[in-house]
């Protein structure tokens, strides 16, 4: 997914949409404080670089990260590193959730179940299929504490288009195909120069631009109720955020 530009994914951010992103970021934050304030568990689903996870096991919450693009997880675990911030680590699709969390080492969701978990930043759009929004659902039916909350966004149409975008310090090209009807083609391509060194990076995967209705009534089957709708708060995003709870 994002491997060749996992390096450079917050610079690439940051140069993109500047105070905008850091903005989203710190409201982001403030969600989850608010929703259940630390200590607490919480599980990142696609985690990234660790943009939230990071913050929020310095704050003093049990954070489970799950990340499946090699490149990012292994820039997660050193930044955790540097800070001296503790966090699970599972590398894998979250779709399989139950196996992640079930994996040598890790405790068991039944004995340990999270507070609070999240997919944010697109990532419920990388997925591509219907069993596997489903598959996920029933994890996270699982991994919840009866009253946990799921956070989750979905990105609007206008997001799935071609753009480029120059500055001093990057050049950056997305191109977008629909290749069957609500499933994109994504490329995101570019080079740039950062503390000095330059890089480039082209990465392609596989986007679902998905309505509200195909997945709030999966999530429901299992539990996972709508609490609200909390677009308005993280505005700059350009995707539609939910909070759900578990039944």
């Amino acid at each position: 997914m994002h491997d060749t530009s996992a390096r450079y994914y917050d610079f690439i951010y940051d140069e993109c949409f500047g105070a905008a992103f850091r903005s989203l970021t710190s409201e982001t934050l403030a969600l989850v404080r608010d929703l259940q304030p630390p200590p607490a568990r919480v599980l990142d689903l696609g985690a990234g670089t660790g943009r939230i996870a990071l913050p929020l096991a310095r704050d003093g919450y049990g954070v489970t990260a799950i990340e499946q693009s090699p490149g990012m997880a292994d820039v997660l675990q050193e930044r955790a590193a540097g800070l001296g911030c503790t966090i699970d680590l599972r590398r894998g699709d979250f779709c399989a959730l139950d196996r992640l969390l079930a994996s040598a080492g890790a405790p068991s969701a039944q004995h340990a179940p999270f507070d609070v978990a999240i997919a944010i930043f697109t990532v419920l759009n990388y997925v591509v299929a219907a069993d596997e929004i489903a598959a996920l659902a029933r994890g996270l039916a699982t991994a919840l504490r009866p009253g946990g909350h799921f956070v989750f966004d979905l990105a609007e149409r206008r997001l799935f288009e071609s753009a480029l975008f120059e500055s001093e310090r990057l050049h950056r090209e997305i191109e977008v195909e629909e290749r069957v009807q609500g499933t994109f083609w994504y490329r995101d391509a570019g080079s740039g120069t950062v503390d000095g060194q330059r890089f480039t990076y082209d990465d392609t995967f596989t986007l679902r631009c998905w309505r509200d209705d195909e997945v709030l009534p999966v999530f429901a089957s299992v539990g996972l109720t709508l609490v609200s709708e909390v677009t308005a708060r993280l505005r700059t995003s350009g995707s539609r955020w939910f909070v759900l709870r578990r039944r």
